[in-house]
C-alpha cells in the first residue's frame, strides 16, 4: 500500500481482482521505499483510514480476510524519541584507558557512543576488569571473571541531563599481581537509533524501531492505532476476522538490550547479571569473553531472558490486543539480517498464526501443532531470482516448486510477496527525483530488484486462478486433522529465512518426517503411550543433531524419554558443555554423567551423520508412516483426523521419480489431483498390515494428495474391488479401470476380490513431433503517455521446429527479442480413420515458458498442472480427422521493461529471458481398454461305457482365487457344479445313452459374482469316438 495515496475505488478494485483469481486473504501493508508524498497520507490520518476502511469493505464483500500490517515498514517503529521507553535499546559500553596494576582511575566514568538523535544514558553499572593477558587485540577480549568487581555504588555526580555526564569514579586497581592490566568498564541502556529497515515513513514520521523487549513498544505500537480505530473500522475488524500481523525482526545485533533486563533476569535466571555484562551479547560480535568459559554460559541466559521478555512483553500484550479486535496476532518471529535476540521456536509456539519465509517449515510447523495453530503461512517469494533479483522476472514453474518446498514442510498457507496497490502512483515522487514510470508503482523497483509484482500488470494474471485453486486445494488437505511427524528434533533455535538444522535428502527421500524443539519446549513436552506429544504430531522417536552444548535439564528430560521407552539418537558427538546452569556456573560435569547414563541404554543410538539416520530407525524399528520404496527425493507431509489420514507427497527433485509409498492407516486409498479437484482411488494398491501400499508416479516439482481412509461415503465412492497388480498402466474413470498402452499389448492384472483382470489393447498410432505453428503475439509494453501498459496485436507470423524437435524462442524470431504479452500458438494434427473412441494421447509441452492455456478443438482443457507439461491427457477432446490445438503462453515483463523502460527493470541483473513455447512439442498417443475379470478353468474328459451306454467324465478344476459355478455342456446334456472352492477339482458325468459316439467336445465354463462383480472363464476339452476306431 502506498500509504495514504491513491483513489479508494481503486483498492476495491485491487481487491475485486484478487478475489476473481482465487486470492482468499490479503494483508494491507504500507510500503514506500523511495517515493516522498505529503504528510496528509501518513500512517494515521483521515486518508490513511479512509483507504484502510475501504479494504476492510471490500474483503468483506469478495469472501476476502484482510490482515494489516501492524505498523509501515519492518521491523515495527514508533514515532517517538529514540531516548523513551517506547523505542529499541541497546547495552552501550565505554572503557578506560589500560590501568596497570596500582594505577588509579579518577574522573569521569568511560561514556558509550550514542547513535544520530540519541542523547540519554541511564547506567546499568560499572565494573572494574582484569584482562587474562593483553586488554588489546582482536575482539573478544578475555578477561579474568573471578576479577569482575561492581563499583556502580561509587559512581558520583548523578548529572543533570540524563546523557552520564558529570558521573565520576575514583579507583585503584590492586598492585597485585604485578603485570595486571585492568580497565574500567561502564554499562548503558540507551537508544540504539536504528529505525524500520525499510520505508519512507521512518523518515517521514520519525519513527524509530519499537523495544521489543520492554512493555514500552507494544504499548507506543496499541496507542498508534487509536486514530484509525473508529467506530465503523472497528466494527469491520470484527467481521473481517483477519489478523494483526509484524514482518520479520529485522533488529541486528545492536538491539540487545531492555531498560528493566537487570531485574528481569535476576528474577527469571535467579543470579544477578551484573558481573556478567562483558559477555552479553551475540558471541560473533561480543566485545568480551571470560577466561573461565563462563561467557558461553551467560551469553544464553542473556538469550533465554530476552527471547521470554519478547513474549511476555510483545506479544502476549499485541496478542490481547488484537483478541479484543475480533483478530488473530500474526508474526515473522526470526531476523534474516543476522542474530536477534529472540528464539523463535518459543515465539512461534505462543502466536495465534507464527509465520516464516523458508522452503523448509518443519520449525515453525511443529511449533504450530504443539501450540494447536492450523494456520502457518509461508512468506514467498521475494528472492527467488538469481541473487536475490526476481523484479519483473519471477517465472511460475520456479515458484510453485519453491511453494511445494514449503508445503511438503508444514506451510498451510502461500503468502504472495506481493500486489502493489494499483495507481499508487498518484501522490509519489521518487527521491531523487520525478513521478513513477511505467510499468508503474513497486515499492522495491527500481530502488532494488528484489519482490515480483503478482498482479495484473502481468501478462499471467489471467493464468492465477488455476495456480490458486491448485494452491486452496493442497491448503484444504494440510489443515485437516492433526499433523503427524515420525520424530523430533532437538534444536537451540530455528531460523524462519534459512535451511533447518536437518535439511537432509536423504531422511525425507526415504519417508521419514519430523519436527523441532527448543529447550523451553522440550521441558513443557508431554509423553504418553510410547509417543511424544501424543495428542499432537505424536512422534515416535528422538534425535540430538550435533548439538555442543546442552542444559542438564533438556539431558534429563531426554533421559526421561529414553526410560520411556522412546528410541533416542545422537547424531555426531554428544553435547558436552553445559548451559542454563545455576548462577551461570560450570555445570560440564553433570551433563557428562546424564548423558553418560543416557548413551548406555540400548534405546539409544550414535550415528555419524545425519544421512546415517534412516537406516539406524529401521534397525531400531522405527519406521515412517510413509515408507518410500528405495531411495527418492519425495517430501511427504502427514495430516490425520478421525477417520482419514491424509499425505501430500511432494517430487523435490527434478527428475521423474517412479515409486511405491506404504501409508499407515486403515481402509481405502483416495488419490487427489490438486490441479483439477478430481479425487479417484488409485488405479492399483496393495492394502497390508503396514497400512495401503500405493504406486507413486510424479514429475520433477510435482506433488500429489493421497487420503487413507474408513470413509468412503465422504470422498462420494462406495467400498468395492480394486486392482492389486497390473503389468501396464492402469487409469480410473467414473469407477472402471482402463489399460493404456501406446502400443498394441496385453494388459493383465489381478483384484483384492482374487480375480483375474486382462484387456487387449489394439493397435496405437506413433508419435508426433508438432513442428510446425501459427504464432500471434499480443506484446505488452509502454504506452505513449500515462501508466496503463499498452497492448498491440502484432502481425502472425509461422513458427517450425529445427531438426531436434525444438521451436524458436522470441529472441529469435522477428521482431519479439525485446517483447513481453501473451503469445497464441495454433497448430492442426491429423488423426486417420482407425482413430476411434479406444484411442487418446499426451501432450508434451516441453519446458513451460511460465503460464499457458491450452484448447483442443475449441474446448479448454481444465485442471493441467502449470509446473511440468510433460503428460497432459487431451484423449477426450480429439477425433478422427483434422484436430486444432492452440497453445496460449504468457512471458513475465522483463524483456519488453528491460527495453522501453530501463531504469524500472531493479537490481543489477539485467539479462533477458527466453520466451515462447520452445518444446518440443509432441502428441504421444495411446490405446485404452477396460480391464475385465476372468476366470481360469482347466478340464479332463474320459470316455467309457459301463452298463453298455456310453458316459462323458469331466474332471474341472477351478484355478481362480474365486469360488465359482463350473458348468460342464456338452451335445447330450449340461451338469453345473456350484460353488466350487479356488484350486479345488469337481468331476460330472454325463450319461449319453447311447452305446456308441463320434468324437466331441465338452465347453467347460465358470461364473462367479464376488461384491456385486461378475466375472466368466471358459474353455473346450476334446474326447474321441467311442468305442475307439480299430
Amino acid at each position: 500500500m502506498a500509504a495514504g495515496n491513491g483513489d479508494p475505488a481503486d483498492i476495491r478494485k485491487d481487491i475485486t481482482d484478487m478475489a476473481g483469481q482465487g486470492i482468499g486473504r490479503a494483508t494491507y501493508n504500507e510500503l514506500v521505499l523511495a517515493q516522498v508524498y505529503d504528510r496528509s497520507a501518513l500512517f494515521g490520518t483521515p486518508n490513511w483510514t479512509t483507504n484502510f476502511t475501504t479494504a476492510l469493505e471490500a474483503g468483506i464483500e469478495n469472501d476476502l480476510t484482510i490482515d494489516a500490517l501492524i505498523a509501515p515498514g519492518w521491523s515495527a517503529g514508533v514515532a517517538a524519541s529514540p531516548d523513551s521507553s517506547a523505542t529499541a535499546k541497546t547495552l552501550g559500553l565505554g572503557r578506560s584507558e589500560v590501568i596497570a596494576a596500582g594505577g588509579s582511575f579518577s574522573g569521569q566514568i568511560p561514556l558509550s557512543a550514542l547513535a544520530a538523535g540519541v542523547k540519554k544514558r541511564d547506567l546499568q553499572a560499572v565494573l572494574a576488569v582484569q584482562c587474562a593477558t593483553t586488554c588489546s587485540g582482536d575482539s573478544p577480549v578475555p578477561l579474568v571473571r573471578a576479577s569482575v568487581t561492581d563499583l556502580t555504588n561509587e559512581v558520583t555526580n548523578a548529572g543533570a541531563d540524563g546523557s552520564a555526564t558529570g558521573l565520576e569514579l575514583n579507583w585503584t586497581a590492586p598492585s597485585t599481581p604485578g603485570d595486571a592490566n585492568w580497565l574500567i568498564l561502564a554499562f548503558y541502556s540507551q537508544g540504539s537509533g536504528l529505525r524500520p529497515v525499510a520505508g519512507i515513513d521512518a523518515l517521514l514520521r520519525n519513527t524509530y524501531l519499537a523495544d521489543h523487549f520492554g512493555s514500552g513498544g507494544a504499548e507506543a505500537l496499541i496507542a498508534a492505532w487509536e486514530p484509525i480505530l473508529t467506530p465503523k473500522v472497528r466494527e469491520l475488524l470484527a467481521r473481517n476476522a483477519g489478523a494483526m500481523w509484524l514482518d520479520s525482526l529485522e533488529l541486528t545485533e545492536a538491539t540487545n538490550w531492555t531498560p528493566n533486563l537487570l531485574d528481569d533476569f535476576e528474577q527469571r535466571r535467579g543470579y544477578s547479571l551484573i558481573k556478567g555484562l562483558p559477555a552479553v551479547g551475540f558471541t560473533e560480535s561480543a566485545a568480551f569473553t571470560f577466561d573461565d568459559g563462563s561467557a558461553e554460559r551467560i551469553q544464553h541466559d542473556w538469550l533465554r531472558t530476552m527471547s521470554e521478555n519478547f513474549i511476555a512483553h510483545h506479544i502476549d500484550p499485541l496478542d490481547r490486543w488484537a483478541d479484543s479486535l475480533g483478530m488473530d496476532l500474526r508474526y515473522q518471529t526470526y531476523s534474516s539480517h543476522g542474530p536477534v535476540a529472540m528464539i523463535a521456536d518459543d515465539a512461534w509456539r505462543a502466536l495465534d498464526i507464527p509465520e516464516a519465509e523458508t522452503i523448509d517449515s518443519r520449525a515453525v510447523a511443529a511449533a504450530a501443532a504443539l501450540s494447536g495453530a492450523d494456520v502457518v503461512p509461508t512468506e514467498c517469494c521475494a528472492f527467488l531470482g538469481p541473487d536475490g533479483e526476481n523484479s519483473w522476472r519471477a517465472l511460475w514453474p520456479d515458484m510453485l516448486y519453491r511453494l511445494n518446498q514449503s508445503l511438503s514442510t508444514g506451510s498451510t498457507l502461500i503468502e504472495y510477496h506481493g500486489f502493489p496497490q494499483s495507481n499508487g502512483h498518484r501522490g509519489l515522487n521518487f527521491v531523487f527525483g520525478g513521478p513513477n514510470a511505467w510499468p508503474g508503482w513497486n515499492p522495491f523497483v527500481p530502488v532494488t530488484g528484489i519482490g515480483e509484482t503478482w498482479d495484473t500488470r502481468q501478462p499471467s494474471w489471467d493464468d492465477q486462478l488455476s495456480v490458486n485453486e491448485y494452491l486452496g486445494r493442497s491448503q484444504f488437505v494440510l489443515r485437516q486433522g492433526q499433523l503427524k511427524s515420525d520424530f523430533l528434533a532437538y534444536t537451540e533455535g530455528s531460523s524462519g529465512m534459512f535451511a533447518s538444522p536437518l535439511d537432509n535428502s536423504t531422511i525425507s527421500g526415504a519417508g521419514y518426517t519430523w519436527g523441532y524443539v527448543s529447550p523451553a519446549g522440550l521441558a513443557d513436552i508431554d509423553l504418553g503411550g510410547g509417543r511424544i506429544a501424543p495428542d499432537g504430531p505424536a512422534y515416535k522417536a528422538f534425535v540430538v543433531n550435533g548439538e555442543p552444548r546442552m542444559s542438564v535439564a533438556s539431558a534429563k528430560k531426554i533421559l526421561k524419554l529414553a526410560k520411556a521407552g522412546i528410541p533416542v539418537f545422537i547424531v555426531g558427538e554428544a553435547p558436552k558443555r553445559a548451559i542454563d546452569t545455576r548462577e551461570g556456573l560450570n555445570e560440564d560435569a553433570a551433563l557428562a554423567e546424564v548423558i553418560s547414563t543416557l548413551l548406555a541404554r540400548r534405546n539409544v543410538t550414535t550415528v555419524r551423520t545425519a544421512a546415517d539416520l534412516p537406516a539406524a530407525f529401521r534397525t531400531a524399528g522405527v519406521s515412517p508412516d510413509a515408507a518410500v520404496e528405495g531411495p527418492s527425493h519425495l517430501q511427504i507431509i502427514q495430516r490425520r483426523d478421525a477417520k482419514t489420514t491424509y499425505y501430500w507427497i511432494f517430487n523435490a527433485s527434478q527428475s521423474t521419480v517412479e515409486t511405491s509409498v506404504t501409508l499407515t492407516g486403515k481402509g481405502r486409498p483416495y488419490v487427489m489431483d490438486a490441479w483439477s479437484g478430481a479425487i479417484e482411488p488409485p488405479p492399483v494398491y496393495q492394502t497390508n498390515r503396514a497400512g495401503v501400499t500405493v504406486p507413486v508416479r510424479l514429475s520433477g516439482g510435482e506433488t500429489t494428495a493421497i487420503a487413507v481412509t474408513t470413509d468412503d461415503t465422504a470422498f462420494g465412492h462406495e467400498q468395492s474391488d480394486h486392482l492389486v497388480t497390473a503389468t501396464g498402466d492402469v487409469v480410473v474413470r467414473d469407477g472402471v479401470a482402463y489399460a493404456r498402452s501406446s502400443s498394441a499389448a496385453t494388459i493383465t492384472g489381478t483384484t483384492n476380490g482374487g480375480y483375474a483382470v486382462r484387456a487387449d489393447v489394439g493397435d496405437v498410432p506413433g508419435s508426433q513431433t508438432l513442428d510446425s505453428w501459427n504464432l500471434q503475439v499480443e506484446s505488452w509494453g509502454k504506452p505513449a503517455e500515462g501508466l496503463v501498459t499498452k497492448k498491440t496485436q502484432l502481425d502472425s507470423m509461422a513458427v517450425h521446429a529445427g531438426a531436434n524437435g525444438a521451436l524458436p524462442g522470441w529472441d529469435e524470431l522477428p521482431g519479439l527479442g525485446t517483447v513481453s504479452g501473451l503469445g497464441t500458438y495454433t497448430t492442426t494434427v491429423a488423426l486417420g480413420d482407425q482413430w476411434g473412441d479406444r484411442h487418446g494421447a499426451y501432450l508434451d509441452l516441453g519446458r513451460n515458458p511460465h503460464t499457458y492455456r491450452l484448447t483442443v478443438n475449441g474446448h479448454v482443457v481444465e485442471g493441467a498442472s502449470q509446473i511440468n507439461p510433460t503428460r497432459i491427457d487431451i484423449g477426450e477432446y480429439l477425433k478422427s480427422g483434422e484436430n486444432t490445438i492452440v497453445v496460449r503462453v504468457s512471458t513475465t515483463m522483463r524483456n519488453a521493461v528491460l527495453a522501453q523502460a530501463p531504469t524500472q527493470a531493479g537490481g543489477v541483473l539485467k539479462g533477458t529471458q527466453v520466451y515462447g513455447l520452445t518444446g518440443p512439442v509432441r502428441l504421444l498417443p495411446y490405446g485404452e481398454s477396460a480391464l475385465e475379470p476372468t476366470l481360469e478353468v482347466t478340464g479332463e474328459v474320459s470316455v467309457g461305457a459301463p452298463g453298455g451306454k456310453v458316459h462323458l467324465s469331466v474332471s474341472v478344476t477351478n484355478r481362480s482365487a474365486v469360488r465359482a459355478d463350473i458348468t460342464v455342456s456338452t451335445d447330450f446334456g449340461r451338469k453345473t457344479v456350484r460353488n466350487v472352492l479356488p484350486g479345488k477339482t469337481v468331476r460330472t458325468s454325463v450319461n449319453t445313452k447311447l452305446s456308441s459316439i463320434p468324437s466331441g467336445e465338452a465347453k467347460i465354463t465358470a461364473t462367479s459374482n464376488v461384491d456385486g462383480i461378475s466375472a466368466t472363464g471358459e474353455t473346450t476339452v476334446t474326447y474321441e469316438p467311442f468305442p475307439p476306431a480299430r
